[in-house]
């Protein structure tokens, strides 16, 4: 995390009205941002919104990704979640 110290002097933070939807503009600077390692009210700060918003956004997008790896002939599996902003516009179109 180099540019944790950015976030709150740029310029490009957002100002929103109060009540305005996530676009996938947004979602995939939440995308960005988190593999960033910023936490989620860095990230509310920067897009303008509440950091509720930002948690929930999170929960909405939440993928599990399955690989496998063989070793010696046994097969082990390994699962990690990550956000996917795709994913979490398609459900909120839902």
């Amino acid at each position: 995390m180099t540019h944790l110290n950015d976030i709150t002097t740029d310029t490009n933070v957002s100002t929103r009205s109060k009540g305005s939807h996530l676009t996938i503009d947004d979602r995939v600077k939440i995308s960005v941002l988190k593999e960033l390692e910023y936490s989620n009210r860095m990230i509310a700060q920067y897009i303008g919104v509440a950091h509720g918003t930002i948690d929930r956004e999170i929960k909405r997008g939440m993928v599990t990704k399955r690989s496998k790896q063989s070793n010696n002939g046994k097969v082990y599996c390994y699962y990690k979640e990550y956000y996917d902003p795709y994913t979490a516009q398609e459900r909120y179109e839902k």
